[in-house]
């Protein structure tokens, strides 16, 4: 690594440059004048902050960067089911590499219910659902189309079943909980109350849409 001393984007700025290869700015590592704090430059994306005490890069997730991206959605909903009731809905994905990478959450207010999400089903639409980008300033819209009181006449491959009541089903992590779904396909998810009585059952369909690099 060749050691430099200069002036770098700002006032009193050291750099030591990591890639003598590189365009103006590019790879640099650039500490302030009054050493408190670091910045990782890049000439297209400008700097990323380094904490001095920890060598930390300051940063957030990668989903979450999807929110701001513009790339991320959501569809809600809550339905009250009759003794042992059932709702479907129906989610069609494009046949593109513009792929959905989806989380599933559930609840039911007034006792136990279960979801299925089912692959490749037969179904036909009859409410379409509201989606909305979590970014509220634009306009960018999903690609992935999701269907209320969808009548199911062949489920497919159910991949996934949870039961669940006043403890919320699905998650949150992406990790443990993420489903990325296969293009040009239809989906069922399938919510039931398990309960003899009335119960308020909803759910959050929290998606991003990524063209995958594979």
């Amino acid at each position: 690594m060749a050691q430099l001393t200069g002036s770098g984007p700002g006032n009193g700025v050291n750099y030591a440059m990591v890639d003598d290869s590189v365009g103006t700015n590019d790879g640099r590592l650039f500490t302030t004048g009054s050493n408190t704090s670091t910045q990782l430059y890049d000439a297209e994306t400008g700097p990323a902050m380094l904490d001095n005490m920890t060598l930390a890069i300051g940063t957030i997730e990668s989903d979450h960067s999807e929110i701001h991206e513009e790339h991320s959605f959501m569809s809600t909903g809550v339905e009250t089911l009759g003794n042992n009731g059932s709702f479907a809905l129906k989610i069609t994905t494009p046949d593109t590499t513009n792929w959905a990478h989806l989380i599933i959450s559930a609840k039911a207010d007034n006792g136990e219910a279960n979801f299925m999400l089912c692959e490749d089903v037969t179904a036909t639409a009859v409410t379409v659902s509201g989606i909305y980008n979590r970014n509220r300033n634009s306009n960018i819209t999903a690609t992935v189309a999701v269907s209320g009181n969808a009548i199911i006449t062949d489920i497919g491959t159910m991949i996934y079943q949870e039961h669940f009541g006043l403890r919320k089903a699905g998650g949150d992590s992406r990790g443990v909980s993420e489903i990325i779904l296969k293009s040009g396909t239809e989906y069922g998810l399938i919510l039931n109350n398990d309960t003899a009585s009335n119960n308020d059952v909803s759910w959050i369909l929290n998606w991003y849409e990524h063209v995958s690099m594979g």
